[in-house]
């Protein structure tokens, strides 16, 4: 049996429509004989309105906080494609990245500024994140 990641951005998934067009196109992967791994967006401009409203509370928002805070949109468009695709009788199950065990290590100079670090922080949005610093000789520290 084959095996596919469908990824779906968050015009995809914007509306209760567009979730049940997407889980159809995901039934018809399954039909086929495919095994389907979904990765879902926010949806719509969830992620662009968490980050207004993050920068309406603070004009430099932690970097950690930011990921935490964007990860959230994806973690309310999973289970509702889920139940998406329950609905049409496909049984599924939503994931964040950590519970599917995706993890990733964050590397950060010593000394690093807090942009750096936000761009590195934020392409984990979805996935737990490992933080480690050379300079740091203590336990890893990971970020669930």
């Amino acid at each position: 049996m084959s095996r596919i990641v469908q990824k779906y951005g968050g015009s995809s998934v914007a509306t209760p429509i567009k979730l049940r067009r997407v889980a159809r196109r995901i039934r018809e992967s399954i039909g086929s004989g495919t095994e389907v791994v979904v990765v879902v967006s926010a949806m719509g401009d969830t992620t662009d309105e968490l980050i207004a409203l993050a920068h309406r509370v603070t004009g430099d928002p932690p970097s950690r906080e930011m990921d935490m805070l964007l990860s959230s949109g994806e973690t309310i468009t999973a289970p509702l494609l889920a139940m998406a695709l329950h609905a049409a009788g496909t049984p599924a199950i939503s994931l964040t990245g950590a519970q599917a065990g995706i993890r990733q290590a964050v590397r950060i100079a010593p000394r690093a500024s807090s942009t750096s670090c936000r761009s590195a922080c934020s392409m984990s949005s979805s996935a737990a994140m490992s933080w480690w610093s050379p300079a740091f000789r203590g336990p890893r520290r990971t970020w669930t």
